[in-house]
């Protein structure tokens, strides 16, 4: 469960078929955390902090750097053994800040609000990565 976070660092997004340019990643976390606020109907101030604190999540997540691929753990004794070792290695520290960043959220959200931050955050993951399987059709 703790991968779909890192999904927006890999999930890649084509041009829109209007012709409109796809938005920087930076773009995309901060289009993604107002659209959550707004959902949760925060106030100015609480959307504020909400707005930073998850492009701040979203940049240390993508310092981890791309995701590793699974086709290591098809090859030799060795391969497998160290891939494994890297996706856990990388679970891990995905756990690491989503730990992090929950105790952040909760100086300014209730823990439900912080549990529909992380609903509708997985909602927006899903709507994405079936735009990326389509080709960018679609919405």
């Amino acid at each position: 469960m703790w991968l779909w976070v890192a999904s927006l660092g890999a999930v890649s997004l084509t041009a829109q078929e209007n012709g409109q340019p796809r938005l920087a990643r930076e773009e995309l976390a901060e289009a993604q955390a107002r659209h959550i606020a707004s959902a949760m109907q925060l106030d100015d101030s609480t959307s504020r902090k909400l707005i930073d604190t998850y492009c701040r999540f979203q940049r240390e997540v993508w310092s981890l750097g791309p995701r590793t691929g699974r086709s290591g753990a098809r090859g030799a004794h060795k391969d497998a053994d160290r891939a494994i070792r890297d996706r856990m290695a990388r679970s891990q520290q995905l756990l690491d800040l989503r730990v992090k960043y929950f105790d952040e959220y909760r100086k300014f959200l209730t823990a439900e609000q912080v549990a529909r931050l992380y609903l509708l955050e997985h909602e927006i993951m899903e709507r994405l990565s079936r735009k990326a399987e389509q080709g960018g059709r679609g919405k």
